[in-house]
């Protein structure tokens, strides 16, 4: 399939799902109709995965994470921002946070605390309320770049508050605690603040 030409791919695909409409053709579907901007193609794609037991939004966040790996942040934000826009996307955590994420990569840092915000709230409102360990870490970079030193402070000092929690009942990396020493060591760096320490 040559996604340099995905209109001449659509062509071999919709031959290929008369012969066998699995989840791997959907999948080459979906991403065929997102390089053409087809909302709506994606949307009937989205609901094939569904009804095969597929989570379409692991596709987009896949997609955004490969073009945020090529450097191409705003290409990766307008993926996942496309990515909401299917049914059932609009409030979906892990989009939000790595959104969130993205938006802080591109300097939009007010946004990103605004969507951190909404991954939160899209959490508690799952079947199973579920949260994110490292909401905190992910708020701390936001308001860091905002300026808002003391509440960025007390971002870190929530999640090492929790850390020995979310370790045991969440599966947190081994390296959390040097993510939190880490961003110390930025909150000690950023002149202007309270905490800066040239020294």
């Amino acid at each position: 399939v040559n996604f340099e030409r995905p209109k001449d791919a659509l062509v071999t695909l919709q031959e290929l799902e008369t012969i066998r409409p699995d989840a791997a053709c959907y999948k080459v579907m979906f991403n065929a109709h997102f390089r053409l901007g087809d909302l709506e193609a994606q949307a009937q794609d989205a609901a094939k995965l569904v009804e095969l037991g597929e989570d379409p939004a692991t596709l987009v966040g896949d997609r955004s994470a490969f073009l945020a790996e090529a450097r191409r942040i705003d290409e990766a934000i307008a993926a996942i921002e496309s990515g909401r826009l299917l049914p059932g996307q609009a409030h979906n955590p892990e989009l939000l946070r790595q959104l969130g994420s993205l938006l802080v990569e591109a300097g939009r840092c007010a946004e990103a605390l605004t969507t951190f915000q909404m991954q939160e709230s899209a959490e508690h409102n799952l079947p199973e309320p579920a949260d994110d360990p490292y909401l905190p870490l992910n708020r701390f970079q936001a308001l860091l770049c905002l300026g808002r030193h003391a509440e960025a402070a007390a971002q870190l000092d929530l999640f090492d508050s929790n850390l020995a929690i979310t370790e045991a009942e969440a599966g947190l990396d081994p390296q959390a605690h040097a993510s939190v020493l880490n961003r110390r060591a930025q909150l000690l760096l950023a002149p202007g603040t309270p905490y800066y320490d040239p020294a």
